[in-house]
């Protein structure tokens, strides 16, 4: 199956699920919480540049910081989650790849939430100059008491850290507070006193505050895109780079007398002047 999605402006987070109804009629969604959850891409003329990636099996320069100095008090940790779902934790980690950061790992039922104030999470440097796209998977669960509004707290920067801006903030009554792995994708540009540039970071705050409640938080997957909104009419592909693939792929266009292969007067015919014309834009190159 094929669908055409409306068009959008360069940049824009397109949301979307799939629904089916069975034989027997029932209705069927992908994911399966949808709409809560969706699939998203980004809008752009080319596939979007991937400036950072991490799924947590390696050290790529995060820092941890806060109240808490150890497990047993929830500090974030790079791990295999070892608590099996059991106190409000993650039971695994979100894309599968094994670890990612979570709150006092511990074994089935060890109290490891967090209990000290506050645990930060705070990204290495990146550049996130110009459409920046930035997307993570996070966990978060205040379980133990219902009248203790502890938080969760997203926050970037435009500055290597020096200033922070909030980006998320999940309360009690957020309805994806209570636990489970749930996916976020942002486009950073249009955030008022944020600036996307080469200074940029991002953290996560988990807390408890005041009276005791279990808290665990998670992260995984976080990816920063740059999406290229300079339209490049020679990147057939759409990979965002410039090599014989899109010289077969405008040549197959050309061949099925496609419309996006008429490029040269006269319009509507096609000849060795609309096959000379792509020349020209493919030795162009693309901004």
């Amino acid at each position: 199956y094929s669908a055409s999605l409306p068009s959008s402006e360069c940049g824009t987070q397109v949301q979307f699920y799939l629904t089916a109804d069975s034989n027997s009629g029932d209705a069927e969604t992908l994911p399966g919480t949808a709409p809560v959850a969706t699939f998203s891409v980004v809008s752009a003329f080319a596939v979007p540049v991937v400036a950072f990636n991490d799924n947590f099996e390696s050290n790529q320069g995060w820092s941890v910081s806060g109240d808490s100095a150890s497990a047993a008090s929830g500090r974030w940790e790079r791990a295999t989650p070892t608590g099996a779902g059991i106190r409000a934790d993650a039971p695994s980690d979100f894309d599968g790849s094994g670890q990612c950061f979570i709150t006092g790992n511990g074994l089935p039922g060890d109290n490891t939430d967090v209990d000290v104030d506050q645990t930060i999470l705070t990204s290495p440097v990146m550049d996130a100059t110009g459409k920046a796209i930035i997307s993570y998977a996070r966990w978060f669960n205040n379980a133990g008491n219902p009248d203790v509004d502890d938080r969760f707290f997203v926050e970037i920067s435009d500055n290597a850290g020096s200033t922070w801006t909030a980006l998320e903030t999940l309360g009690i009554n957020h309805p994806e507070s209570n636990g489970g792995w749930f996916t976020v994708s942002l486009n950073l540009e249009g955030i008022a006193g944020f600036t996307p540039n080469s200074q940029f970071q991002i953290r996560f705050i988990a807390e408890d505050i005041g009276e005791g409640s279990i808290v665990e938080a998670g992260i995984d997957a976080v990816q920063l895109q740059v999406v290229n909104c300079e339209e490049c009419l020679a990147d057939i592909t759409g990979e965002g780079i410039l090599n014989l693939q899109d010289v077969f792929a405008f040549l197959a266009l050309f061949n099925a007398q496609d419309p996006s292969a008429d490029l040269a007067t006269p319009f509507g015919v096609f000849n060795l002047q609309d096959v000379f014309a792509y020349l020209a834009l493919f030795n162009q190159g693309c901004p």
